[in-house]
């Protein structure tokens, strides 16, 4: 692995404990289904009481299945295709987990706004399931309410533009959070309505109003590998 894979190389360096995975026993076999890895993280997870450590758990499990599957392609046990496939799989997991958490923890706060929807949609490499070692995460934030008007229920209360746009950024907080084991994921969101000059979530309506009267033709583009994989996908 160090003589012939740099990448893998440099992961190791940084995370020497990764080794351990080598010893399990199903290391070797098929690389684990999404159910698989759904139960097998549910049961790391399954202790866990606190944010901070929940998000360092995410970030281990994260970590050794990635060298997992590099360890499987430097050895041809998969190919290019099927790796690309799983890291995305591993990824959309990665996030509904930790929008899970975010969302627990922002509701305690601002509890909920009656009615409403709120989904991740994946571009790029992870909308396509092509994602590499390297790869960073393209997202776009969603969200739909019967009325603009309402607020959270909540200690703290917000419209839903600031509802979702504040938990959006708690959101990617958590996902780029600099941790013992490194970062769970670079996210760029630069490809939301209006770029890095638009507001971070935006509502179903809006973005429907960009795509007929305002987008680039690079957008549409971009917008052909879109999946919606986490939150209320409907």
């Amino acid at each position: 692995i160090m003589g012939s894979a740099p990448t893998l190389a440099n992961i190791l360096s940084h995370n020497p404990e990764l080794l351990d995975a080598v010893l399990y026993q199903d290391f070797y076999s098929a690389l684990p289904t999404q159910a698989n890895l759904e139960t097998q993280l549910k049961e790391k997870l399954q202790q866990v009481e606190y944010f901070e450590d929940y998000m360092d758990n995410l970030r281990q499990f994260r970590n050794e299945k990635q060298f997992q599957a590099g360890v499987h392609l430097l050895k041809g046990m998969v190919n290019s295709k099927q790796t690309g496939q799983f890291l995305a799989v591993l990824a959309e997991i990665m996030l509904r987990q930790t929008l899970s958490a975010v969302l627990a923890e922002f509701q305690k706060t601002y509890g909920e706004i009656s009615g409403s929807r709120f989904a991740i949609i994946a571009l790029g490499k992870l909308g396509s399931c092509e994602m590499t070692f390297s790869s960073d995460i393209d997202l776009v934030f969603i969200y739909d309410t019967p009325s603009f008007e309402a607020y959270s229920d909540g200690e703290k209360s917000f419209t839903a533009s600031v509802y979702y746009n504040r938990l959006s950024q708690r959101l990617l907080n958590a996902l780029s959070a600099m941790g013992r084991d490194g970062r769970l994921y670079e996210v760029d969101t630069r490809l939301r309505p209006s770029g890095k000059q638009g507001i971070l979530a935006v509502s179903k309506q809006a973005l429907i109003n960009y795509f007929e009267e305002a987008a680039w033709t690079f957008e549409y583009m971009a917008f052909t590998k879109a999946r919606a994989i986490a939150g209320d996908e409907s």
